[in-house]
């Protein structure tokens, strides 16, 4: 991570962090990252791995990275009806990951995040802020 990154999230196209990755830091606790394609950078249908961590002192801040199903943030789906995924880095759980997406699985579903995401986000978020996947 660079020198004064708020938080970083990192992407890898197979389990246990290896191969073809993607890392992005932010600098302040107000920034946001947004993929709205992963095609862009290579790995749309592809990541396996992912991490994220918060590195600021703030305990009420934490760091948010989201996958979706499909790209643009899965068409602002009013329905539902397609997948997303949250995982968050806080002052008390600083480091977060999942090293095999096979073993994550979508809800309501019998697939896994295994070569599922499209698009994401990266940003700050409130610590107790409950996130919804689906």
């Amino acid at each position: 991570m660079e020198t004064g990154a708020v938080g970083y999230c990192a992407l890898f196209d197979d389990k246990n962090f290896s191969d073809t990755y993607f890392v992005k830091n932010l600098t302040s606790r107000y920034s946001v990252f947004d993929v709205l394609d992963m095609h862009k950078i290579g790995l749309n249908d592809k990541v396996s791995s992912i991490a994220i961590a918060y590195e600021a002192t703030d305990n009420d801040v934490c760091a948010v990275l989201t996958l979706w199903e499909d790209d643009h943030f899965n068409y602002d789906d009013t329905y539902r009806s397609k997948h997303r995924l949250s995982l968050i880095a806080a002052p008390y759980n600083a480091h977060a990951w999942w090293s095999d997406l096979k073993s994550v699985p979508c809800l309501g579903s019998s697939k896994s995040w295994n070569d599922r995401a499209s698009s994401f986000s990266f940003h700050f978020g409130r610590v107790g802020t409950q996130l919804k996947d689906y």
